[in-house]
């Protein structure tokens, strides 16, 4: 099967561009080597009152709290607390189910299970497109195991303008 957009990666940064691309009319795919969504969480499940502004997540899987406390792993701590702003905390699973719930119910097609092994662009797409600073960095298994069917010869900056009419 043929997508317009393919997402590695299972995480909130993907089930959201997952359910955004859907909800455009693009066939996607998210592929995750995790058994099912919310499997494997490592992350603190602390939310930012933005986020929860952007995906108009349900109040049942979220708890409003006025401050956190941020430990690092050597124990050193940093509390967080600013009057009239507020944190939200979740079960980061329930969370991930609930979302990628939401990407199929716009038509992404998510594939557990799966490794990412590798892919051939056609010459004229995008490289990438980014849901997260650190996925794909050139560095990255991802980034490594992208193909191009031949290669593109390469863009001048700027579109070819003068280097000082960049934006």
């Amino acid at each position: 099967m043929r997508f317009d957009v393919v997402i590695v990666g299972a995480g909130f940064a993907g089930l959201a561009a997952a359910k955004t691309a859907a909800s455009r009319g693009l066939s996607v795919a998210v592929i995750d080597a995790k058994r099912e969504a919310g499997a494997r969480v490592h992350t603190s499940g602390i939310l930012v009152r933005e986020a929860m502004e952007e995906i108009d997540i349900p109040h049942r899987l979220t708890r409003r709290v006025p401050g956190v406390r941020l430990y690092s792993p050597n124990l050193k701590s940093i509390d967080l607390l600013s009057p009239g702003y507020a944190f939200f905390t979740t079960e980061t699973a329930d969370l991930l189910r609930w979302m990628a719930a939401e990407a199929r119910e716009a038509g992404a097609h998510i594939l557990y299970a799966t490794r990412f092994d590798g892919a051939t662009l056609p010459p004229t797409s995008p490289t990438t497109a980014r849901t997260s600073p650190r996925v794909p960095s050139p560095r990255s298994r991802v980034h490594g195991r992208l193909r191009r069917s031949r290669p593109r010869a390469p863009r001048k900056p700027c579109g070819g303008r003068r280097a000082g009419s960049c934006p």
